[in-house]
């Protein structure tokens, strides 16, 4: 279950990223991450703790709500 909700919240972080045309790099400095954590994050490659989870939502100025609206597997 873990394995799958990495590679869910993966594709979500990587989907709202590139609809605002912002590369790793920015999303990177938005959230306070480097952007190898951001790249493994996408990949479903990096563990997502709370914290990076909390942060990334952030980074994006949307309610924890809003991201996870939508979040399914492929």
């Amino acid at each position: 279950m873990r394995e799958l909700f990495r590679v869910v919240f993966g594709r979500r972080v990587k989907d709202l990223r590139e609809k605002r045309k912002w590369s790793q790099e920015k999303l990177a400095e938005r959230s306070g991450l480097v952007r190898e954590t951001i790249s493994k994050i996408e990949t479903g490659k990096s563990g997502t703790k709370f914290q990076y989870v909390d942060t990334i939502v952030a980074a994006f100025d949307i309610s924890f709500q809003e991201f996870f609206t939508d979040l399914k597997e492929d």
